[in-house]
């Protein structure tokens, strides 16, 4: 198969997708695998298979395995009826035993030998055999040894499958039969191995058998000045880890330094190099796994968050587009706010009447460039766009009857006029009153300014949408000296609740009774983590009145770096039921405003849920200051979901609602409020946590460049920051970025503390 798979127009989901869902709930890492028809051919479509039903159908294959439940139902998607497979190992902490035919034997003369409790761990049926599963033991790894495939090693017909390998589970089938669990299903324990069978397993973990290193680079290449020293310290430093001796060391570098260091360095110097060599411990096995760099672990996106309506929408431009369903999750659910905004309130307390919220929302996709944001949000505003091309063509139409109006009514005011100069007026007669022409019903906004948006929102009183194609620097844009109106603006605009007047000599007073936003960006991390340091620091000025806390729908997800090609057409049905939700959205009376509030039982759940929040935000503890801030803002996070998702749902299913009504709703959605605000809040903890740290940043660049060995091995801290490399360019940013390394198990102080060296972990070098 290609790396890039065409996807035909699939049918319906598979059923298989629940079991692959819980599986993967339990930590068990899935990917998809082909399958066989009648006859035993693989859908792979390759006469020579010999694997027909059990190899991947994903590019990377074992690498794509994961847990995150979105991949997997995008998956289920892309390959109907596919077979699934769970990755073993130390990731899946699983390892099977494998029984194949011909290996009956031996189990039942293990059977006989050890008993049969071992044999009550999680096991299934397979159409040639048996899967037992058993624990991958822990620190199995940290102690040198592993578990790693095998065929019949053990024993004829017997297979392990361990680190690096998978096996089909149920309700997979192939042409001679089906996958079935016994027992008590996917529900019985997976049970630790017996010593017997671990040590039978288990191996030590292999090192490669290299050679002894040479000391010849690349036929004619010369060591130019400036980078001498540090190859003579990378070839000491293999040959170290190869076990050489101080002596052999030196006799290799000086003829490196003789033949191919242009100029050579003295004899002396180069002995220097060799005895440095000497003042680490190159063996791996004294140190730990160098732990990742990474941002803080987000919640995966589910369907499940999303009203049950919206749901194929979401899927669907996700796969077509390959792109985090996060990101149409997101500006969808912003998007049913912007079509809502003072449309519909929502009154969280039972009998606190004060208490109502427009349903306005703000939110941002953060992704890095080349990720699709653009065309994803102009896909996913097609149906926002319909509406205001239906509204230009009634304006147009209510525009050709205003000019005939307005003809008229000009030519009586003129012949007025003349009747008044000529004195032949009628008592009662008065001057004809002008007409205004029409306004123009308007949904999104895109480039314009405060004072435009305040003058098109008297004139569209339910409220707009703005998109941002550059949220930063919007953002920025507000903080400048000068600007102090704008953002006061915005910040009004975003309670939604209250009036806003516009004084200007010549043009009086512009007041509009209500001005309520609904706002949806992009942003660039790089951009983000300079903007946000102002904010994580929570300084004085404009930085520091929340704005940025506003945007509570902040998606911030882990991308997938596999692709698939899918060239389909796009939902049909998908499309024509946002299109139903949305127009009928925008549809709402604004004059009086729809009222929503919780059922009996969804009120309950409301108010448990709110005091738990109200005592986190008076106690944070170790939370961010701003974090805090943010976390503040879900207390109107929660119900505004809860009435968005309830009215899209409802419309959808063909209600229709009047002026002033008064609407419920229910626990389940929520429920489903309450699970999007914790998959939120795991986005905004990244957010405001190590994603925007520079130190962090510099950290992985320096971990990377390790890797690949871009610094000898020991090297100094002035090794380093003579590098100029970004966030590490001088002595003490070097030192902090060192510290950190340091105690993630990267690196390691060496030799005398004034010296300042440092020793690579061995494990941390991949070439």
């Amino acid at each position: 198969m290609s790396t890039a798979e065409i996807i035909p127009e699939r049918p319906a989901p598979l059923a298989a997708l629940p079991a692959v869902l819980s599986y993967a709930q339990r930590g068990r890492r899935m990917f998809p695998v082909h399958t066989t028809d009648a006859d035993g051919h693989c859908s792979c479509r390759k006469a020579d298979c010999d694997r027909a039903g059990k190899h991947p159908r994903t590019a990377h294959g074992l690498k794509d395995a994961t847990t995150n439940a979105a991949m997997i139902q995008v998956w289920d998607r892309q390959y109907p009826g596919c077979n699934w497979a769970v990755a073993t190992g130390p990731e899946s902490q699983i390892f099977a035993v494998d029984i194949d035919p011909g290996g009956e034997s031996a189990l039942a003369a293990w059977e006989k030998e050890h008993g049969s409790d071992w044999l009550k761990t999680l096991h299934a049926e397979t159409p040639r055999g048996q899967h037992f599963y058993f624990k991958y033991p822990e620190h199995l790894e940290t102690d040198g040894f592993e578990i790693v495939n095998s065929t019949g090693e053990l024993a004829s017909g017997i297979d392990i499958r361990g680190k690096g390998g998978y096996v089909i589970v149920p309700p997979s089938h192939r042409h001679n039969g089906c996958y079935k669990w016994n027992g008590d299903g996917p529900d019985t324990p997976i049970l630790a191995a017996p010593e017997w069978l671990l040590k039978l397993v288990i191996r030590p973990i292999a090192t490669p058998k290299c050679a002894a290193p040479s000391v010849e680079l690349a036929a004619g290449e010369r060591i130019a000045d400036g980078t001498r020293n540090d190859t003579l310290f990378r070839l000491g430093a293999a040959m170290r880890r190869h076990g050489a001796t101080r002596d052999a060391i030196e006799a290799a570098l000086q003829v490196v330094n003789a033949k191919q260091c242009d100029p050579p360095l003295s004899s002396e110097e180069v002995g220097g190099i060799a005895a440095s060599e000497m003042r680490y411990d190159p063996e791996p096995d004294d140190w730990p796994d160098p732990q990742p760099i990474a941002c803080d672990p987000v919640d995966p996106f589910t369907l499940n968050l999303l009203p049950e309506s919206l749901r194929p929408l979401v899927s669907d431009i996700a796969e077509r587009m390959q792109v985090p369903p996060d990101f149409p999750g997101a500006a969808v659910t912003v998007g049913l706010a912007g079509c809502v905004n003072r449309r519909a309130l929502v009154q969280p307390k039972c009998m606190d009447t004060g208490w109502e919220l427009p349903l306005n929302l703000w939110g941002a996709i953060v992704a890095v460039p080349g990720t699709l944001k653009s065309p994803l949000l102009s896909a996913v505003t097609q149906p926002l766009k319909v509406i205001e091309n239906g509204w230009r063509e009634e304006n147009a139409q209510a525009m050709q009857r205003y000019e005939l109006r307005d003809a008229e009514i000009k030519l009586r005011q003129e012949i007025w006029a003349r009747g008044f100069k000529a004195g032949t007026l009628a008592p009662d007669e008065t001057r004809p009153d002008s007409i205004q022409p029409p306004p123009q019903k308007r949904l999104l906004l895109t480039d314009c300014t405060s004072e435009k948006a305040h003058e098109m929102l008297t004139q569209n009183p339910g409220g707009l949408y703005m998109l941002r194609d550059e949220m930063i620097g919007f953002l920025a844009t507000l903080d400048k000296a000068g600007r102090e109106a704008d953002r006061g603006f915005y910040l009004t605009s975003w309670s939604g609740c209250e009036g806003y007047a516009v004084d200007r000599i010549g043009r009086g007073q512009i007041w509009a009774p209500h001005v309520c936003l609904s706002l949806f960006g992009l942003i660039q991390p790089a951009r983000l983590q300079h903007y946000m340091r102002d904010v994580i620091a929570g300084t004085a000025g404009p930085n520091n009145d929340g704005l940025f806390q506003r945007l509570q729908v902040l998606v911030c997800p882990d991308t997938n770096p596999g692709f698939t090609l899918v060239d389909r057409r796009p939902d049909a049905n998908a499309l024509a039921t946002a299109q139903r939700i949305f127009s009928g959205l925008v549809e709402l009376p604004h004059e009086n405003p729809l009222r929503l509030h919780f059922d009996p039982n969804a009120q309950g759940f409301f108010d448990s849920w709110f005091v738990s929040l109200e005592r986190e935000i008076r106690n944070p503890g170790d939370l961010p200051t701003a974090l805090v801030a943010h976390l503040a803002k879900y207390r109107g996070l929660l119900p505004r979901l809860a009435a968005l998702f309830e009215l899209a749902d409802r419309i959808a299913a063909g209600e229709s609602f009047s002026a002033g009504q008064q609407a419920q709703i229910t626990l389940a959605h929520t429920e489903q409020a309450a699970s999007f605000c914790r998959y939120l809040r795991s986005h905004a903890q990244r957010i405001y946590g190590g994603m925007i740290s520079p130190e962090r940043d510099a950290a992985r660049d320096l971990s990377e460049k390790l890797q690949h060995g871009k610094l000898p091995n020991p090297f100094t801290t002035r090794n380093l920051y003579r590098k100029c490399w970004s966030g590490m360019n001088t002595p003490e940013l070097a030192r902090h970025v060192l510290e950190l390394l340091a105690s993630l198990g990267w690196v390691r102080s060496v030799g005398e503390t004034q010296s300042e060296s440092w020793a690579i972990n061995p494990k941390a070098v991949t070439q």
